[in-house]
């Protein structure tokens, strides 16, 4: 797998995976806890990785290393620095980041969710807002 380049509206760079989504993490989930199930996986589908795949640590241009997680119904997903990735239903088109800062409450949790940007998963809550037209995803 590789990076891949598109433009992006108003994001700093943004990761995506399968389908060209954006990727996201959010406030509860890690590597030994996965919460997101049911309802709210449904709503927020886990980036699954078939068994035997390998994925590679490193992708150019995203730092942070990517590996996977066994979730609670026994598959594979991926994760960025051991945090859980997710595409959003809502990211109908290309360039869409509608699920940047959600608060939803799944089976009484309260969780919020960020896009993943290219600088990682945790270092700043929002993705740095940019008004040039260099932004672009970085694909997975």
């Amino acid at each position: 797998m590789e990076a891949d380049g598109v433009g992006a509206s108003g994001m700093s760079d943004v990761v995506v995976g399968p389908g060209r989504h954006p990727l996201y993490r959010n406030s509860l989930d890690t590597a030994t806890r996965i919460r997101c199930v049911g309802a709210c996986a449904r709503a927020w589908p886990p980036v699954l990785v078939p068994a035997g795949m390998t994925i590679p640590e490193k992708v150019a241009g995203v730092n942070g290393t990517f590996g996977v997680v066994r979730r609670p119904d026994r598959t594979l997903q991926l994760t960025l620095d051991g945090r859980p990735l997710y595409r959003y239903g809502g990211d109908r088109v290309d360039g869409s980041v509608g699920g940047n800062g959600s608060k939803v409450d799944f089976d009484g949790r309260k969780y919020t969710w960020w896009v993943v940007t290219t600088l990682g998963t945790v270092p700043s809550q929002t993705p740095t807002p940019t008004s040039t037209e260099d932004s672009h995803y970085q694909g997975y």
